[in-house]
């Protein structure tokens, strides 16, 4: 069995509204209130996200998290309806999910990288196939090529195994 990996990003896109959410807000007496930043987006992000949060929590007790999982686009569509201070993802935001904060909100998000997971693709190695284009995969991912010949091998069927319903980076 080959195996071809790829780094993806796992990113938190803050959207530059902070002071609404909390940070350095303070009472008539001058202590810190307390507040509630708003996480949501992408189920695999969830554990990671839920993790940072308890030890930033534990460290800054005026600060509190409401950390959602589902998909990354539920969490830019939420920071863009002003739902969410946060959205977790796995992806960078789209060109109309970017267009949608700056023209309802008029804000930008702002990409923090916090870890790297693998996307692998592993094929037989009696496969013919030695390299697929980012194109190719695409075709192959979404359904549009079921078979190897469309991809230069064999005439045998692509059967794909796939992450959960939740995840946005699986195959049906």
């Amino acid at each position: 069995m080959r195996f071809v990996a790829k780094f993806v990003p796992l990113l938190l896109l803050l959207c530059l509204d902070m002071p609404r959410a909390g940070f350095a807000e303070t009472g008539k007496s001058g202590e810190a209130k307390e507040s509630t930043i708003r996480i949501t987006g992408s189920q695999t992000m969830l554990s990671l996200t839920r993790r940072l949060t308890e030890w930033y929590e534990g460290r800054n007790k005026p600060v509190t998290f409401q950390v959602r999982g589902g998909a990354a686009t539920e969490g830019f569509t939420a920071v863009i309806e002003n739902k969410a201070d946060i959205a977790q993802s796995t992806r960078k935001a789209l060109d109309g999910e970017v267009w949608a904060l700056r023209s309802r909100r008029w804000l930008e998000f702002v990409e923090i990288p916090v870890a790297t997971e693998f996307a692998v693709i592993a094929v037989n190695a009696a496969n013919p196939v030695r390299a697929l284009s980012t194109f190719e995969l695409r075709a192959i991912l979404s359904g549009q090529v079921k078979n190897w010949k469309q991809a230069g091998g064999g005439d045998c069927p692509i059967h794909l195994i796939g992450r959960d319903g939740t995840s946005e980076t699986r195959a049906d």
